[in-house]
This record gives C-alpha cells, structure tokens and sequence, in this order.
C-alpha cells in the first residue's frame, strides 16, 4: 500500500493506494495529527509539502509511528513530466503549484489553465510543449472574506451557507462574499479570453464552487496528489 499526503497551509489531505486504486481517503486539521490511523501496511509515503517545519515534523513522526516507513517528499525541479519551470530559480517555485501543474499536463496534454482555490488561489498557465508561461497568486475565497472583516469593524464575515453569485450585492455581507468570488472569476476569465485552447483545471477547497461560473472548467479534486506519481515514480 502507497500513502500518498498533500501537507497544505491549513490540513492535510491524504488517500491511501493500492495498485493504483484509492481504497481510502480523508483530510485532517494538523491539531487533530495524533488521531490520523490507517489500519493496512504501508510501504511507501509520497507527500508534497508547503505548511511550517513544525507541521511537517509532526507528519514525519507520525508516519514512523504508524507505519516505520520515512515519508518521500517532492521537490521542484527544473523540468519534468514534459512540464518546463518558467522561473528562473526553479526550487522558489512552490511545491503544491509544480505538483498540480504536472497533474493538469499529463491530463490534458496539451495547453492549460491551473487554478487552485486553496488559503491562496493560485493560477498558473501552461503552453502546449508543456512550458509554463507563469502564474498569478492572490488571496483564497475564505481569506479574502476573512482579512476584509479583520481590518473593517464594519463588515462581518459571510457564514459559509451565504448563497453567493456574480451579481450585485444588496448586504454588506452580498458585497463581501460577491466580491470576493468575482476578483478571482474574472481573473480566471481574463486568461481565458487570451487563451481560448488552454483547458481550465481546478482543484483546492473553494474550486467546486468557483468551477460553476467558469465555462469549460473541470474541477479535479485529488490534483495536487495526482502530481506525486509524478514527482515521485
């Protein structure tokens, strides 16, 4: 059996393989890290990692625990998988980004749009010779609610079972959750319009609900741990 983990900013998403099939799969806060179990033996553990040494420590001792077995952690590289790093120095490039982008590549094989919708949306392009043209970054859909009402005494964050749309809001907390979902729509969109052959991919938390206002997206959950197999053969 093959642990494959993605350790965000905010948890940890992990599944558990064998032979290429998903047998199990779940998501943990790093405070409930302790109570994680997989009751199968475990040879292998691919994992990609963004969150602090801490969090990272603590997944690491709770793998020997569990299973005696040091986790395997990507790393970026300047090519690989037919994807080629638009940075210049490739290892600044984040981890969950490169992972992602091999994911979408060997999915599509061909030009796409990379948008993950976690604590950050990040949105990379790729060309169709797998080069990436390079990205943007901006605030998640819950951080931008959350950073607005922590700086506004004003403006209340919007509980999460606020419908949301594009259109005009008429509360404070419409305004808010509006906003926030057209900063990134419309971003996602102005990439678009300038490459049309370009397939959108989605994943990260808030991408379920961002894929329905895109036309053509597809929303691949498992995106970035699709990108281990990858990374790490």
């Amino acid at each position: 059996m093959i642990v494959e983990a993605d350790l965000g900013n905010s948890r940890m998403k992990w599944r558990l393989l064998s032979e290429d099939v998903v047998v199990a799969l779940g998501c943990y806060e790093y405070a409930d890290l302790s109570s994680w179990c997989v009751h199968e033996p475990v040879t292998r553990i691919r994992a990609s990692c963004v969150t602090s040494d801490v969090k990272r420590l603590q997944f690491v001792a709770r793998c020997r625990e569990l299973f005696s077995v040091e986790p395997e952690f990507a790393q970026v590289s300047a090519s690989l998988g037919g994807v080629t790093g638009a940075y210049k120095d490739y290892k600044t490039l984040g981890i969950d980004r490169w992972v992602a982008m091999l994911a979408a590549y060997k999915r599509c094989s061909g030009a796409t749009l990379v948008v993950d919708c976690g604590t950050a949306t990040t949105v990379d392009l790729l060309a169709a010779n797998g080069l990436h043209r390079g990205g943007y970054i901006l605030p998640g859909f819950d951080l931008m609610l959350s950073s607005l009402s922590a700086d506004t005494a004003s403006v209340q964050v919007p509980r999460h079972d606020t419908p949301v749309s594009l259109g005009l809001g008429n509360t404070t907390n419409e305004c808010v959750a509006h906003g926030a979902l057209m900063s990134i729509v419309s971003l996602v969109e102005s990439i678009q319009k300038k490459e049309p052959a370009a397939s959108l991919i989605l994943t990260g938390g808030a991408g379920g609900l961002l894929c329905s206002y895109l036309d053509g997206a597809e929303w691949v959950e498992s995106l970035v741990l699709d990108g281990l197999v990858v990374a790490l053969p």
